[in-house]
């Protein structure tokens, strides 16, 4: 009996499981802490996985969170002057510019 089948089935799917979970799992990968008016404040994330709204040109997935509200978005790194920035488009049809300075690389534990 010749198991070479099975074992390929195996390594398959073991290879298929491990990218479906790596799909599965949204990691945030920059943060933004953005001060506004007053005692206004945000946070803004941006994360690997694929944006939950339909936008073809803005393939990731961001949130901004401000006063316990979280606004959905996509965005994508954009050439700005002479710079690279973050376009985001939110949810609510709003966009916004935000330069790289102000994101951190969040940190795995």
């Amino acid at each position: 009996m010749n198991s070479t089948p099975h074992r390929w089935f195996l390594i398959l799917l073991i290879f298929v499981l491990a990218i479906a979970w790596n799909y599965a799992i949204a990691e945030p990968v920059l943060t933004a802490r953005v001060v506004g008016e007053g005692d206004s404040e945000a946070i803004i994330i941006l994360y690997n996985d694929p944006c939950k709204l339909d936008i073809k040109l803005m393939p990731y997935r961001g949130t901004w969170t401000e006063k316990g509200e979280v606004i959905e978005a996509c965005f994508s790194f954009v050439p700005y002057r002479d710079e690279t920035a973050i376009l985001m488009y939110f949810n609510d049809r709003t966009v916004g510019v935000i330069p790289p300075e102000k994101f951190a690389r969040i940190q795995r534990m």
